[in-house]
């Protein structure tokens, strides 16, 4: 993640402060993997309350952190990429199946 965090440190700042909620602001996907190491759901939960009219997508069973296009999951990656090329978004919340707690190796724990 340290790489992501540098790449922040070059951007210029705001032109204006985020006015969430704004009746101007476009319609919003919120894209979260549920359980989310670094970006908890909960917080996603409550960014889309201040946010009238967004959508979530939630990788249920997700414990990674990032969702679209890093997990391969046709379900979230489909309903972001309809949004990003349209502008529409879902009728309702998307629930797409996670793909669990990675295996572990029997090997690992005798």
């Amino acid at each position: 993640h340290g790489l992501e965090a540098a790449v922040c440190a070059f951007w210029s700042p705001p032109r204006e402060t985020a006015r969430l909620g704004h009746p101007a602001m476009p319609p919003v996907l919120i894209t979260q993997a549920a359980h989310d190491p670094t970006t908890p759901l909960d917080g996603a939960v409550r960014l889309r309350a201040r946010m009238p009219g967004a959508r979530m997508a939630v990788l249920d069973d997700g414990y990674s952190h990032g969702a679209f296009a890093s997990q391969r999951n046709a379900c979230l990656d489909g309903t972001a990429e309809r949004y990003l090329l349209t502008g529409q978004l879902p009728a309702a919340d998307v629930h797409c199946a996670g793909p669990g707690l990675p295996a572990t190796s029997a090997a690992a724990h005798p």
